[in-house]
């Protein structure tokens, strides 16, 4: 059930993403397929979704005190729903899908839901080269 603050506050927070982030594109492959006696992908005509994102963050190369490898190169940004407006998203983000921030193709390697109430507000994710 959308609340009355719901009603007010997810429509300003995509109001503020939309006026003072950007945009990335999102290029989804709704129809892809595996042939299971091959292994052999096709994935089909791809679709894309044109988001508005807050501006990306830089992640950097991290290593434990074991040396072993915590965290890659890459991006971090956060798409906005569209809850309760017309920019609404017509997908889910989700890890291994294709996105494309200022010019870069990147992957997404993590998506975190935020929601407020039982609406999804926004996406964080990561994505990397």
């Amino acid at each position: 059930m959308t609340t009355a603050l719901e009603t007010k506050l997810l429509p300003k927070a995509h109001a503020a993403v939309k006026k003072y982030g950007t945009t990335a594109t999102f290029t989804l492959y709704p129809s892809a397929t595996v042939d299971t006696d091959t292994s052999e992908v096709n994935l089909g005509s791809p679709t894309t979704h044109s988001v508005y994102i807050t501006p990306p963050e830089t992640l950097e190369t991290k290593f434990s005190d074991d040396g072993s490898l915590v965290q890659e190169d890459g991006i971090r940004f956060y798409v906005s729903n569209g809850v309760l407006t017309a920019d609404a998203l017509s997908f889910t983000p989700a890890i291994g899908q294709s996105v494309t921030v200022r010019g870069t193709a990147y992957r997404v390697r993590s998506v975190k839901s935020i929601v407020s109430g039982d609406q999804v507000a926004m996406y964080e994710i990561e994505a990397g080269a």
